[in-house]
């Protein structure tokens, strides 16, 4: 339901519940924490060796493309009253997303109340290493302010969710979590684009200086203390109508200003270089091409004390429901990207997609620390002598994946009804070193392998579909 209160209110209420099925394959075992690495300061073996199940991306859809469509949990039926956290049987589940939108000064000023999804920034949509769209939605508090043509400024302060892996009491038990995030939007004409993002995630307490959109977060911390998982973001967008456009991004999370920027895990940064490129040889076409790194640690964060909480260790990732709250790939990965979209008759719109993908595996002999959303880097890592490095593809097994889709929708001119499909290939196969996984020493040269724990593997993945409008 969705109408207006007014001129200027207007509220949506949307609500959605069945069932659903996404199966995986187990994996194994993954040590968030470097089991290896000097424990000199920590007495809490149980920390430094906590292990976590580790499964598959869901077996009948495209890595990294599927976004959970529940809240909280799933329920079977054998027991409802339990709150399970994955539909690997027949489950139900139900989603609520609602706002309540305000504007004023001919939408210069513009107010939200609401649990959606957000895309942030200037790049292209979907690309957004800071908030992006693939994220879960939260509940939160947002305004934009446009006073003038050349600047804008936004903020929003809402309560993460927590990801249900030990049910509902012991799971939000230490991810108690609020997440605040100011963008700053400098435009010239419609030539030019730079946006600063600054973002934090930080256990549930009435902190002004997170809350105000006037106080850069970063500095903030130094006034009350250092508890919480700073992140910033930058985005360069250039073009020019009619010919494209080109952007560059990068996020940094947790990230220190020392040598060796490009080999230590304490530096945890994400970058992206895109282009969007229209096609004016055929009607409504366009191709976009994307390559993104994603490097070990990033949006994630290790578990702290903190005043507020106790004897518990708080964990405060930049995620929220399990899922990250900026690019949908996971720590230690890149992604080449392109992407075709044209509209070849009325009514039929196509899609045309390539991807590469390369993560750091995290199930096995040759796990890679710092591949998975949940990894801690050690609190004591800046400590220069007990640092970790990485070294991308050559300090450990790596799952590559190369995924090609086409996909096209078409809505019937007279009945609102579309009917929309999508059909691809997924090549997949692991490539290690001979060495055992080191992320201490140097790079090692590495090779295909075909092993029961790294296997190759082609899987294809069909779907159809159907979308009745109400009128």
């Amino acid at each position: 339901m969705n109408g207006d209160l007014g001129s200027h209110v207007s509220y949506e209420l949307n609500a959605e519940g069945g069932l659903m099925k996404a199966p995986r394959e187990y994996l194994g075992k993954y040590n968030t924490y470097y089991e290896d690495f000097p424990n000199e300061y920590e007495t809490d073996s149980e920390f430094a060796n906590r292990e976590i199940d580790v499964s598959s991306e869901p077996l009948t859809h495209f890595p990294y493309a599927y976004k959970k469509r529940w809240d909280s949990s799933v329920f079977y039926f054998s027991n409802l009253a339990d709150y399970d956290s994955w539909p690997d049987n027949i489950a139900g589940g139900y989603n609520l997303e609602s706002e309540i939108t305000t504007s004023f000064l001919e939408n210069k000023l513009i107010a939200r109340l609401g649990r959606i999804s957000h895309d942030w920034g200037s790049t292209s949509f979907g690309s957004n290493l800071a908030f992006n769209q693939m994220a879960r939605p939260f509940l939160g508090i947002e305004a934009e302010f446009f006073p003038v043509s050349w600047f804008g400024i936004a903020s929003l302060t809402g309560a993460l969710e927590y990801s249900n892996l030990e049910g509902i009491k012991n799971s939000p038990m230490t991810f108690q979590n609020a997440f605040s995030i100011t963008m700053l939007q400098f435009r010239y004409k419609n030539y030019l684009f730079f946006d600063f993002v600054d973002a934090v995630v930080y256990p549930k307490r009435f902190e002004l200086g997170y809350i105000s959109p006037i106080i850069n977060n970063f500095f903030y911390q130094n006034n009350v203390g250092d508890f919480d998982n700073m992140a910033m973001s930058f985005n360069l967008k250039a073009q020019y109508p009619g010919v494209g456009n080109i952007w560059v991004s990068f996020f940094m999370d947790e990230m220190n200003f020392i040598s060796d920027l490009l080999t230590l895990d304490r530096q945890m940064f994400s970058w992206q270089a895109g282009t969007n490129l229209p096609l004016p040889i055929l009607s409504f076409s366009s191709l976009k091409l994307s390559y993104t790194r994603i490097s070990p640690y990033c949006y994630t964060h290790n578990r702290n004390y903190n005043p507020w909480y106790g004897d518990l260790r708080m964990e405060t990732a930049y995620a929220n429901n399990g899922v990250n709250l900026g690019y949908y790939l996971p720590p230690n990965s890149d992604e080449i990207l392109v992407q075709f979209k044209t509209a070849p008759i009325k009514n039929l719109a196509t899609t045309l997609q390539y991807q590469m993908i390369r993560h750091g595996a995290t199930h096995g002999d040759s796990a890679v620390d710092g591949s998975h959303s949940l990894s801690e880097l050690d609190p004591h890592g800046r400590d220069s002598k007990n640092v970790l490095k990485r070294y991308f593809l050559h300090d450990g097994a790596y799952q590559w994946s190369h995924i090609a889709r086409v996909g096209a929708e078409w809505n019937l001119p007279t009945l609102p009804v579309s009917l929309f499909g999508e059909a691809g290939v997924i090549i997949s196969y692991f490539t290690n070193i001979e060495e055992e996984a080191n992320v201490t020493g140097e790079p090692h040269p590495y090779s295909i392998i075909d092993t029961a724990q790294y296997p190759q593997s082609t899987g294809f993945v069909v779907t159809i579909g159907v979308r009745v409008f109400a009128r």
